[in-house]
Order: C-alpha cells, then sequence, then structure tokens
C-alpha cells in the first residue's frame, strides 16, 4: 500500500511539473514565419519504416519544431495493413526540430530533404491555426 501511495505521489509531481514547464501554451511557444516539408528516407533496420516518412519543420522567432504524424504500428502483417488502408490509430507530435533531425541523421543512419514552402504571411497564419 506504501509502494502504491509513492508511485501516486510521483505521478502527480511529475504531472504537476509537466504542466508548469508548458505554461503559456501553444500560441506562446510555436510561431510560424516559415515552413518546410522533410522527407526521409527508409531505414534499412526497420520495416516500420519501409515507407520513409515525412513532416512539417516550422520556423520563428529562433524556434525549430517538427510536426509528425504517427501509426501505431506492431511489426505485424495485419497491422502494414491497416495503415496502408487507413484503418490504424495514429497521433501528432510536435518536438524540437533538433532531436527530430539527430534520431533520423544520427541514430538511425537516414538521409533528410527539406523543400521550403513559399507560403504568404496569412497561409502561415492559416497553417498554425489548423495545427494547433
Amino acid at each position: 500500500m506504501k509502494l502504491i501511495k509513492l508511485l501516486l505521489v510521483l505521478i502527480a509531481f511529475f504531472l504537476w511539473n509537466r504542466e508548469e514547464s508548458n505554461a503559456g501554451g501553444f500560441d506562446d511557444n510555436v510561431f510560424v514565419e516559415s515552413a518546410s516539408l522533410v522527407l526521409v528516407a527508409e531505414s534499412q533496420s526497420s520495416l516500420a519504416s519501409i515507407f520513409g516518412h515525412s513532416f512539417l519543420k516550422i520556423e520563428g522567432r529562433g524556434k525549430v519544431h517538427a510536426l509528425s504524424y504517427y501509426n501505431r504500428l506492431d511489426s505485424t502483417v495485419s497491422s502494414f495493413i491497416d495503415v496502408i488502408i487507413g484503418k490504424s490509430e495514429g497521433f501528432f507530435s510536435l518536438l524540437p526540430y533538433r532531436e527530430v533531425e539527430d534520431l533520423y541523421i544520427n541514430k538511425e543512419k537516414r538521409s533528410i530533404w527539406e523543400l521550403k514552402l513559399d507560403y504568404t504571411n496569412e497561409e502561415l497564419l492559416i497553417l498554425k491555426e489548423n495545427i494547433k
């Protein structure tokens, strides 16, 4: 029983600190002054990356983020079929770009190509409104 109480206290502490570190919210931390489409090559060591990956690189006020969508895979054939036909669940991720770049280039040894998107300021505002 003491172990359960200790775990609950640690979880509450973690969640409280996480909320504090995110103070200010999306609008105060994510700025969209330019965007690029980033294409990542497939990995020879991971069947899950057979189609490669693509995501948006969002830059503004000295901050750079990677906006990605990931599917949930369990490396079974049926899981891959579900992804291909659009029946799998997925989630969006907004991470610091340098972390994502480091993962793909240095850890997974994959190639990255960036295509800068030619958006007007109005289009960038619409992009931001649609991703928050």
